[in-house]
Order: C-alpha cells, then structure tokens, then sequence
C-alpha cells in the first residue's frame, strides 16, 4: 500500500507486499500495542524508542505510514514529523492526540 499525494488516498500494492508502519514510542507497552493492532490490521511493522533511529529508519527503509508520540523524552515527535517532510517529500502527514485511547482529530 502506498499514499498517492495527488489523490490523497491509499493505492494498492502487490499482494505479496504488506505496508509497512513505524511506531514511534519511548514506552515500550504502547510501541507493543501498537505493533500488536497494526499487524492485525496486516501491516508489517518497525518499532523505533527513539527520534535518532527513527529518522535513521526513514532514510534506510520503505516505510509507508507511522504513529508518532509527541513527547519522546529529550526530542519531540514534532522534529520527527519535520524530518519526514524533508526526506519523503510525497508524504501526507494527519495529526491527531490521542487521550486515554480516545481519538480526537485536532
């Protein structure tokens, strides 16, 4: 699956190829619970603590869509999300906060 920025919606790849999601996440639980619902959902995923090895990830792997914490102890998700801009420049970022497992679109 991968993100057409001129449609603005998901294309279709080869069977064969899951999409593949980076979770971005200091807690170790929340990266499991996260990794545990994407994979349900068929996505292969790449689980990252940190926004150094994150933003390694994203320059040395096809990554197709990521949740992102915004307070990653010393940096910010927010650096994350101005690294992903300038390396894949056909990305479509959506934020959204999440509290207590309730969705909330900003």
């Amino acid at each position: 699956m991968r993100f057409d920025a001129t449609s603005r919606t998901f294309q279709s790849a080869p069977e064969d190829a899951a999409p593949t999601l980076l979770a971005v996440d200091d807690d170790p639980l929340q990266r499991r619970v996260i990794t545990k619902i994407a994979r349900q959902a068929g996505f292969a995923v790449v689980e990252s603590a940190s926004v150094l090895d994150a933003s390694q990830l994203l320059r040395t792997r096809k990554i197709d869509c990521a949740t992102i914490d915004l307070s990653l102890g010393a940096q910010s998700g927010l650096e994350l999300l101005a690294t992903i801009a300038n390396v894949c420049r056909d990305s479509y970022i959506h934020r959204q906060r999440t509290r207590t497992g309730l969705l909330a679109s900003e």
